[in-house]
């Protein structure tokens, strides 16, 4: 009996005739006559990924030795099968994709550049190409680093072994506005009390002060302006979007005037 045709999906998976299990690995020969017979075979190697998808014709060679005349007839007496053997890749490549990331703006609302580190994959094939479909990138291979938008861009990253095996995984790079505005304040402003209701006092709106405050991102008519009375413990932005005085405050008063932009800075 010849032996089967053998299919495995082990990786790395050696096919000689004594690795194989028993009814693919040898001939199963019955005589009854003569005792001398000879085995033989060769192999014929079709890659598709070395060591991990691949097949071989395997041709067996049995030779009767009583019955075979090289001299004679070159087919009697002598016997050949051929064998498939395919050795099977099935397992997607596993990717070590990067983390999203996150890049501020170094000047400027429009790009910045994002340098990311190269996306790797581990496969039972060695030869595997890695792709990016992000248009901002220097190139489309592992590396997705380029200049991007403000705002966020997804990129996927797809990984193809040679056995037709393929998987993917998605970053998001985030561009974002850090940036401080930069506020501008008149050096003093003076102010009035009148009467309202039981008190004089005067009210000041914090873009009384504002003369020409600008943001790299956010327009100078949408910047929030807000005031308080000058805190030096105090590190955050005030709420307050205007100031009351009254008979108490006559004089000179010190107020901090802030800028904020849309992106909370």
């Amino acid at each position: 009996a010849w032996p089967q045709n053998y299919t495995t999906n082990v990786c790395g998976a050696t096919v000689a005739p004594e690795d194989l299990p028993t009814g693919f690995d040898v001939p199963v020969i019955n005589f009854e006559s003569c005792g001398m017979v000879a085995v033989n075979y060769s192999d014929k190697l079709f890659n598709s990924s070395a060591g991990a998808c691949y097949k071989v014709m395997r041709t067996w060679s049995v030779m009767d030795w009583c019955a075979f005349n090289e001299y004679k007839d070159l087919n009697t007496g002598l016997f050949t099968h051929v064998q498939m053997i395919e050795v099977r890749d099935n397992e997607a490549p596993v990717m070590n994709c990067i983390p999203d990331t996150v890049v501020s703006l170094i000047s400027g609302c429009d790009f910045a550049r994002v340098n990311l580190p190269a996306v790797t994959a581990t496969d039972c094939s060695q030869q595997l190409s890695i792709t990016n479909n992000s248009p901002y990138a220097d190139a489309k291979g592992a590396n997705a680093s380029g200049l991007y938008p403000f705002g966020k861009t997804t990129v996927t990253f797809t990984t193809t072994d040679k056995c037709g095996n393929v998987s993917t995984c998605k970053v998001v790079v985030e561009v974002v506005d850090r940036k401080k505005p930069s506020p501008s304040c008149i050096v003093g402003l003076s102010a009035n009390l009148v009467r309202m209701g039981n008190d004089n006092m005067a009210i000041v709106n914090a873009r009384s002060f504002n003369v020409n405050s600008f943001d790299n991102c956010t327009p100078k008519d949408q910047l929030k302006f807000t005031v308080r009375r000058r805190d030096t413990t105090l590190t955050t932005a005030p709420q307050d979007t205007q100031l009351v005085f009254t008979c108490a405050d006559v004089g000179l008063q010190e107020i901090e005037f802030w800028a904020t932009d849309a992106y909370g800075n």
